[in-house]
């Protein structure tokens, strides 16, 4: 799914963040980050997943450490103090792991800044916040029902049905919703009483502050791209999926790899997803990242 979905992974770390670090990279999932990291020389590189007995990747690079039921609410408890100058954590702040009766941001900063050496710096991504509620065109349950079957129906379809079928807001909300259940996304509730989902970045900035944290960037880095209906075919059609994942990656790369005039980004970020739009129907949301290091 990375090639679908996530960013330039040198445009979520800069090598230079890693080398002759102690890295650490949280709730690694199936470890895709581990060779980027790892091909630039950290003093150590640790991946922590949460499940308990979960056996490491077998193409995980020499030398890296695997450690499974690393819990968010508990994480001080399986690192030492002080002992990571750098930790990762993409995609993660936005599925909160319900243990001992819920971990929310603030606990997950409050574990993390025990463990980091002074001059450690932070780097995550989430989901920033999206309501679902003020768009009234989704008219009912079986209205949306029935936009995402033909969603699902077109995810090898051809291009001008893309075009036509991702056209109106309700159909956009269909496809997020399809992207939410899958990804198991939990329900956020927003100050004016819309749902959605993500995080709201005002209130995520106030946590950083909070927990001591110095706050260096908090920016959009790139967009999320999920495809549509794909998941139904990986066991069917896997070696078409890999190869799409491989030509939506490149289009990726070949737009957003080089530095872009800021003024310039929206339309560079627009013709991408029209162009990622005619291989596979897409809905996206924008990612934030944010970067933070703990006071020398």
């Amino acid at each position: 799914m990375r090639p679908f979905v996530y960013y330039l992974v040198e445009n979520y770390i800069p090598p230079a963040w890693i080398q002759g670090k102690r890295v650490v990279d949280f709730s690694a999932g199936l470890a895709d980050l581990a060779p980027y990291l790892a091909s630039n020389d950290p003093a150590s590189l640790t991946l922590t997943v949460p499940d308990e007995g979960l056996p490491a990747p077998a193409d995980l690079p020499n030398g890296t450490a695997w450690i499974d039921g690393v819990l968010a609410s508990r994480l001080s408890e399986s690192l030492p103090a002080e002992s990571v100058d750098l930790f990762s954590a993409r995609m993660v702040f936005q599925f909160p792991r319900w243990e001992d009766g819920g971990v929310d941001v603030d606990v997950m900063l409050e574990q993390i800044v025990t463990i980091l050496a002074p001059g450690g710096r932070l780097v995550i991504t989430t989901h920033a916040f999206f309501p679902l509620q003020q768009f009234p065109s989704l008219a009912s349950e079986r209205d949306s029902d029935a936009m995402l079957m033909r969603l699902t129906e077109l995810a090898a379809g051809a291009p001008h049905d893309i075009h036509e079928i991702l056209t109106t807001e309700a159909q956009r909300i269909a496809g997020l919703t399809e992207m939410v259940t899958y990804l198991g996304l939990p329900p956020r509730l927003g100050s004016d009483g819309t749902t959605g989902f993500g995080l709201k970045i005002p209130m995520l900035v106030e946590s950083f502050v909070r927990s001591g944290l110095i706050l260096e960037t908090v920016e959009e880095v790139e967009v999320f791209t999920y495809p549509l209906g794909m998941w139904h075919q990986f066991e069917t059609h896997g070696d078409f999926v890999a190869e799409l994942g491989r030509d939506v990656f490149a289009t990726k790369r070949r737009h957003l790899a080089e530095p872009i005039d800021p003024y310039k980004r929206p339309s560079v970020v627009r013709s991408m997803l029209q162009e990622v739009r005619w291989r596979v129907p897409i809905v996206w949301v924008p990612i934030v990242r944010v970067v933070a290091h703990k006071a020398s």
